[in-house]
């Protein structure tokens, strides 16, 4: 499979400029014929791959940026760019509370109505979906099948429509969170000598999980245990060391990929339901529903799993299987009331049938 196939398999659509872009920062961490299909499809889909947030997604990367924040030993400053509806920086404002880290957060936006909605910090049960619960309870108050966050994890927090090219504040941060928001920058250059300027001499940017710019290197160097997590270099590093180095830059960011790749495959469910999601958007049920039980196989005990599988039952007018799959998620996880209510609607239609 290659990387078009992909992204015609997702229905993302980036430029052309895009993908060369991809296959060019890729080739320097390992070469694609290497990967397995799974492996190459992980890759693509989080690279290319904004979506839908959700709280605490890449929690073991939310935690490392945690264990930085304590280092400090001293209040932080964090900035949240591409901040959507606020889930990640409400996510990192329970971690911050739970940990002891005293905090400011501010999470930026182009999307005015993301911006609006995060304020509020009302979810539905799909930005909640990854969560237990007993983490429910801590953290929302659920009304009407709503999900209300409760007021201590706004303290300290603060929204902005801006994008990060218009970005304008003399404000330093010792945390900048842009995670899968630099592959749709037009001038990438600028925007590091900005995000430069903007830190701290002793911060760190954040990338998402496989996410990897070439031209990042030149000014940011990863930390040993998470490469998503990144310094800023001493001095600059010119094109010609940086040539000089390649071979030096290819093992250790090889090391790094394979890192990276375990730790996606260890999320295998996050990236199943995004997946299988897209295939039910698109009416591709017969494969959404091949994926589901693939997963299953693995991962029996996974409420979500049977959540979707459920779903797509439905869809396929397969009621009582759908009923099944239902109580089976139920089972695992009493506390949806959506679900709750979808059960007694197909066992009405199954009364009535």
């Amino acid at each position: 499979m290659d990387v078009e196939k992909i992204l015609e398999k997702f229905n993302i659509k980036p430029t052309p400029k895009m993908i060369e872009g991809f296959k060019n920062d890729i080739s320097d961490l390992v070469e694609l014929k290497t990967l397995s299909d799974e492996e190459l499809e992980i890759l693509v889909y989080n690279y290319f791959s904004i979506g839908e947030s959700y709280f605490f997604r890449d929690e073991n990367l939310l935690e490392k940026v945690v264990k930085v924040c304590k280092s400090y030993n001293r209040p932080v400053n964090v900035l949240s760019v591409g901040c959507s509806k606020g889930e990640e920086v409400y996510s990192l404002a329970y971690l911050f509370k739970k940990n002891g880290v005293k905090y400011k957060i501010k999470g930026i936006d182009a999307n005015s109505e993301r911006i609006k909605s995060a304020k509020e910090g009302v979810y539905t049960f799909w930005s909640v979906r990854f969560l237990d619960e007993s983490k429910i309870k801590e953290i929302f108050d659920v009304k009407e099948g709503k999900f209300v966050l409760k007021k201590e994890y706004k303290e300290n927090v603060e929204f902005e429509v801006s994008k990060i090219e218009n970005y304008d504040s003399n404000e330093k941060f010792d945390i900048i969170l842009i995670r899968r928001v630099l592959i749709y920058i037009s001038n990438l250059t600028l925007v590091i000598e900005k995000l430069k300027t903007m830190l701290n001499k002793d911060g760190f940017i954040v990338l998402g999980n496989g996410e990897y710019h070439r031209e990042l290197l030149e000014h940011f160097e990863p930390m040993d245990d998470a490469s998503a997590i990144l310094k800023i270099t001493g001095h600059p590093k010119k094109h010609t060391i940086l040539k000089e180095k390649t071979k030096e830059i290819k093992k250790d960011l090889g090391r790094r990929v394979n890192r990276e790749i375990q730790e996606l495959f260890r999320n295998e469910i996050e990236f199943v339901t995004e997946k299988v999601e897209i295939l039910i958007k698109e009416n591709k049920l017969e494969d959404a529903y091949k994926e589901v039980e693939k997963a299953l196989n693995k991962n029996v005990t996974c409420y979500i799993l049977w959540r979707l599988k459920a779903s797509i039952e439905f869809k396929m007018g397969k009621i009582q299987e759908s009923l099944l799959s239902t109580k089976r998620a139920l089972f695992l996880n009493t506390f949806d009331e959506e679900l709750l209510t979808f059960k007694k609607f197909l066992e009405s239609i199954i009364e009535g049938g």
